[in-house]
């Protein structure tokens, strides 16, 4: 299965360099992205399981950095299919 991935990226001018944090876990900061991948299948597993599918609960993850701006990206599984090479027509 999968889950829509929300990242808000936010500009902070002080504090750490860089930090994650998911609405799931309120107050926890992640600063090793293996860790942040790790959550992410995490949840993933633990709500929608590990068939294939799309399930509409979005996971919410912020990303504080000095080095970005203010942005909202929406990852939508399934949406966008790879082509086979027997296939080479655009799937969408």
């Amino acid at each position: 299965m999968h889950r829509i991935l929300i990242v808000f990226y936010l500009y902070i001018r002080s504090g750490p360099e860089k930090y994650c944090e998911f609405l799931h876990i309120p107050g926890q900061q992640f600063v090793n992205f293996n860790d942040v991948e790790k959550e992410i299948r995490q949840q993933t597993n633990r709500i929608a399981g590990t068939n294939s599918g799309i399930v509409n609960r979005p996971i919410r993850l912020t990303i504080h950095s000095p080095n970005v701006v203010d942005l909202t990206v929406v990852d939508l599984p399934g949406i966008v299919k790879v082509c086979d090479i027997e296939n080479i027509h655009p799937i969408v």
